[in-house]
């Protein structure tokens, strides 16, 4: 392991912070001396904090300039910056492979398939690492309001991909986190595909090949089923495989592979894939074949990275750019001091993920916070955590609940649109070459319409040439799945996996740090904070409030509300309607989930710690705090961390809605015991029912309810986290 820390330090940046490391932040080079080769100077560089542009679990992504060197120029060059919170309360976190696994990819011979670093450095509470900036955005950003493309493309982002991870497979890593979230795009349509894969958060070194993906890593969606322990684990090479699969099959179809985790557990069961889905999205048979090896049930089954390069359906995949700068390609600076500049046009937009940073696009034209929304509406209204808060006032700061209907505002306009179709197009995107000299790319500009870049072949594109028949055939094509995408009509909310409903129906939460700063923590479904809300606001001392029917006509009302985009519930008449007919609305959209909101893959886990729970509360009727009780709370508070993230919101939410009516049972009749007793279908259940599971998920809920205080703090730990 000595080789890997010298590899760690050498990259690591000499720096100072003036005056604070909010503002600027200076870093000193030792440097041959201009009239002596033999003599070291030492020069200095000044970056400026500009804007933040993303964030994660740990952190966030700022974009820096750099505003003068040693020689006291004004550079203008630009960075991004992770900056990562090390918050030891939990435990120490080793970030020694993600330093690993960024300075080994940021050599030169591995740069055209990654994004490169320019090193780290640190500060007491904060590890900071300094990237280049890719102006374009990630691939999630640019998919989103976009028609599935065309089958050449994916060829070539595949392929990429492919080659990226092959060369991380073959220096023993595993990425565990590949997502079109963490794919940034260095160069796109009109010119050839050029994509980076970033963020090593969660990477894996596995040490003398023996290694087995063991734990629960990565966004769900993109989650291999044995990371489920659905099927028997196998090489960690091949969840990167299976991510890659995923990726593809929504490049191609604009739909996820499996809905939920039903489906997934199904598949690995009985071995069916959705095929039919990239069948009637008209994709090739070899490419139908070519994506189920990549999404295989079993690990073993899949193909390699090499393999998956060598297979048919990616023979004829367009060349990619190259970085040598002898080649006519895209350069890579080789200090931050060359970073290209963006076009001072562009507007910043501060986009989320799930786990780790995205980069700003200027695909999108206003500045919004994902993950977008059907219309593109946007809520205004933030639902903030006061962890003091005495528990019969709610640790969740629970404004009137007519203000804050009111405050929900849903007037934004949709972002840019997509490229126009009856541009000329060359559709088989293949170059042609001709007698012009080689074109020499700037890295502070975009080449010229009509030219891109390519290779160490030297050869230019010339103007498009005239569509031939089967290029208009297959224009025409994507014209209509265009249309038919406009056309479909959007989903609503009820008996909607909660990772596609929220994408569109959400309203942000958000912990107020100790300096009064508002930071978002994630996002819960709109009906579930505004039917919590009002009932907080008015229910908490009414009597069996979610045991008494409310109008059948009135909830079936409300419903339908909430189902109809693009407001989804925002504007509603609360005096209309009763707090009977709320809360029944509540429950029932709980229960009518695909999944539970501890989904099923967790049901197993979410009941060993019950083994120690009879024991604690021996102990403490004896008026005993129990040790044994501190290790079930550590054990759920496990738990619910590796939760999915939107599951996890959901159930914090949640438990936290529960203990207000808990601790108000003296009024409203409804202890934790009660409550459970209507919640706990919602909450937990096995996959298959079985005699006697009600009692011991009943047993669970309570304890999670009574004890939901201690869980409230795993808010804290997700300072930035994003939505897919």
């Amino acid at each position: 392991m000595a080789r890997v820390s010298d590899l760690i330090r050498d990259s690591k940046l000499e720096t100072s912070f003036h005056p604070d490391c909010s503002v600027e932040t200076v870093h000193t080079y030792q440097e041959s001396d201009l009239t002596s080769r033999r003599r070291v100077v030492a020069r200095s560089e000044h970056w400026k904090r500009l804007s933040k542009i993303g964030g994660g679990a740990y952190g966030s992504v700022w974009l820096e300039k750099c505003i003068r060197d040693s020689h006291q120029r004004s550079v203008q060059a630009l960075r991004a910056v992770k900056q990562i919170d090390l918050d030891t309360r939990y435990g120490p976190i080793d970030y020694n492979r993600e330093l690993e696994a960024i300075a080994k990819f940021s050599h030169s011979r591995y740069v055209r398939c990654f994004v490169r670093s320019f090193g780290w450095y640190e500060a007491p509470d904060q590890l900071f690492i300094a990237m280049e900036y890719l102006e374009l955005g990630d691939l999630y950003q640019y998919l989103y309001d976009k028609p599935p493309l065309s089958e050449v493309e994916a060829k070539e982002i595949a392929f990429q991909i492919l080659e990226g991870l092959g060369m991380m497979h073959e220096n023993d890593f595993a990425h565990r986190d590949l997502k079109p979230g963490n794919i940034l795009i260095k160069a796109r349509p009109p010119d050839e595909w050029w994509i980076k894969i970033a963020d090593f958060g969660i990477s894996k070194r596995i040490e003398d090949g023996h290694g087995q993906a063991s734990t629960l890593r990565g966004t769900p969606g993109y989650v291999a089923p044995e990371l489920y322990r659905f099927i028997e684990r196998g090489s960690p090479y091949a969840t990167d495989i299976w991510a890659t699969g995923e990726i593809l099959f929504e490049i191609l179809v604009k739909k996820r592979a499996f809905a939920h985790l039903g489906l997934l557990s199904s598949y690995a069961r009985e071995e069916k894939f959705p095929s039919e889905q990239l069948v009637n999205a008209g994709v090739s048979q070899q490419g139908v074949d070519f994506v189920s090896l990549l999404m295989k049930a079993q690990p073993e089954d899949r193909l390699t990275a090499k393999a998956a390069l060598s297979h048919e359906w990616l023979e004829k995949a367009p060349a990619l750019a190259s970085e040598s700068p002898d080649s006519g390609g895209y350069s890579v600076p080789e200090t931050p001091d060359s970073t290209p500049v963006p076009d001072s046009k562009s507007t910043s937009v501060e986009t989320m993920t799930e786990e780790f940073a995205s980069w700003d696009t200027e695909e999108l034209s206003q500045q919004i916070i994902l993950p977008p929304k059907a219309d593109n509406a946007a809520t205004t209204v933030l639902l903030n955590y006061n962890q003091t808060a005495a528990r019969s006032s709610n640790t969740l700061n629970t404004h009137k609940a007519d203000d804050t209907m009111a405050s929900l505002d849903y007037s934004q306009s949709n972002s840019k649109s997509s490229t126009a179709l009856n541009k000329p197009q060359n559709i088989s995107r293949k170059p042609v070459a001709t007698d012009q000299q080689p074109v020499r790319s700037s890295l502070s500009s975009s080449p010229p319409p009509g030219v891109t870049i390519f290779d160490s072949e030297r050869k230019v594109r010339a103007s498009p040439e005239t569509p031939s028949k089967q290029s208009l055939a297959s224009w025409w094509k994507r014209f209509r799945q265009t249309a038919e995408i406009k056309e479909e009509a959007p989903r609503g909310v009820f008996r909607v996996p909660l990772n596609d409903s929220i994408r569109y129906a959400h309203v942000p939460l958000s912990v107020t740090t100790e300096e009064g700063e508002s930071i978002i923590t994630g996002y819960v479904p709109i009906i579930i904070a505004m039917c919590g809300m009002f009932l907080k606001t008015n229910a908490t001392e009414t009597k069996n409030i979610f045991k008494v029917n409310g109008s059948g006509s009135k909830i079936t009302e409300l419903q339908s509300l909430f189902d109809c985009p693009p407001s989804y519930g925002r504007g509603i008449k609360w005096s209309d309607y009763s707090v009977h007919d709320v809360a029944n609305l509540l429950t029932r959209y709980l229960r009518t989930l695909p999944e539970p909101v501890i989904p099923v893959v967790f049901y197993e886990s979410f009941h060993e710690p019950l083994r120690m729970l009879s024991l604690a509360r021996d102990i403490q009727e004896r008026g005993g705090e129990s040790p044994v009780h501190k290790l079930i709370i550590e054990a759920y508070r496990k738990l619910i961390d590796v939760l999915p993230p939107d599951n996890k919101q959901l159930l914090l939410y949640m438990l936290d809605f529960l203990a207000v009516f808990a601790s108000k049972a003296e009024k409203n009749g409804m202890p934790a015991d009660h409550l459970v007793g209507v919640f706990h279908h919602a909450f937990l259940r096995p996959l298959t029912p079985f005699e006697g599971f009600e009692s011991t998920t009943e047993n669970v809920l309570t304890f999670l309810i009574e004890n939901q205080d201690h869980f409230a703090v795993n808010l804290r730990r997700v300072t930035s986290y994003k939505q897919p």
